[in-house]
């Protein structure tokens, strides 16, 4: 009896593939900075509570901000927004991203930094990869989209420790 107790077990725990740990996120911090021409400031967090906390300059032009779609604010993201991020940031492989140290240019300087299964992860560049131009676009697109109201007070984020030149 024990016998064909133990056997159904082994069979159970060998027929399947090994179980992936849960994601455990805590927050992400993404910062673009300013180009020569309109680029974006955007300095975001969002957290597992779905709280965000966004600084961001719009520009109009060359040099001309918007003044209604830039300064600071605070809100919480809708459910099926959270999950795409969490499915969009997991589907980045994100631990294995390589940001080739490259601040050269007329371009902004990407920043991230995931906290994720008690790990802290930082990468910035330029010039990311390819394979994280999905995050990067579907944070950018929150950062200057998400419609939340303007607080007064001060919005401050983590920084990433650039390299020096």
């Amino acid at each position: 009896m024990y016998g064909l107790i133990f056997s159904m077990l082994m069979a159970l725990s060998l027929s399947g593939e090994p179980q992936k740990p849960p994601f455990a996120f805590e927050k992400i911090i993404f910062h673009t900075t300013r180009c020569f021409g309109s680029c974006p400031v955007i300095d975001m967090e969002i957290d597992s509570k779905r709280r965000v906390k966004i600084h961001r300059e719009i520009y109009k032009g060359k040099s001309q901000t918007d003044k209604k779609a830039s300064g600071n604010f605070k809100g919480m993201i809708d459910l099926k927004t959270y999950r795409k991020l969490i499915d969009t940031l997991a589907a980045s492989d994100y631990t294995h991203l390589k940001f080739p140290a490259e601040f050269c240019c007329d371009a902004p300087v990407i920043s991230l930094i995931v906290y994720a299964n008690g790990q802290r992860t930082e990468m910035t560049s330029m010039f990311p990869p390819e394979e994280a131009q999905h995050l990067i676009a579907f944070l950018r697109g929150l950062g200057v989209g998400l419609k939340l109201p303007k607080t007064q007070g001060e919005v401050r984020l983590e920084e990433v420790k650039r390299p020096s030149k």
